[in-house]
């Protein structure tokens, strides 16, 4: 078992002990926080973006480079699913989505709704 170092989300107080090298978006989606990824994070949608307020994670990657713009490289905006956990740190959700339902919400709006998985039923011979 790898060294442990604290995990601090913000605006919640979240404080979870995770394993020290890990992927950081690994160790969000392991203490059930959850943060958008429409790519299942592999690094191209650019969605999964958090700020590091304080610690160590490893450098920004040529993919950041690519999905965050300059300002938010500054503002220390980072991929959750691009950065490793390296020491203590600690992280504030970024909601950039003000259309993001929350569970239990009720849609109201005339977009369209248009989800990347599709239900397909198949008969068997």
């Amino acid at each position: 078992m790898g060294k442990k170092v604290n995990l601090k989300v913000l605006p919640d107080n979240y404080n979870k002990e995770v394993e020290a090298g890990s992927r950081l978006m690994d160790a969000i989606n392991e203490n059930n926080i959850s943060i958008e990824s429409t790519c299942g994070s592999k690094g191209k949608c650019g969605k999964c973006k958090v700020k590091l307020l304080e610690g160590k994670i490893s450098n920004i990657t040529e993919n950041e480079k690519k999905l965050l713009s300059e300002k938010e490289i500054d503002e220390k905006i980072v991929l959750a699913c691009e950065r490793t956990v390296l020491g203590d740190i600690t992280i504030e959700i970024i909601n950039e989505d003000k259309d993001m339902v929350e569970k239990g919400q009720i849609i109201k709006s005339n977009k369209n709704i248009n989800p990347i998985v599709e239900k397909i039923y198949l008969e068997l011979p």
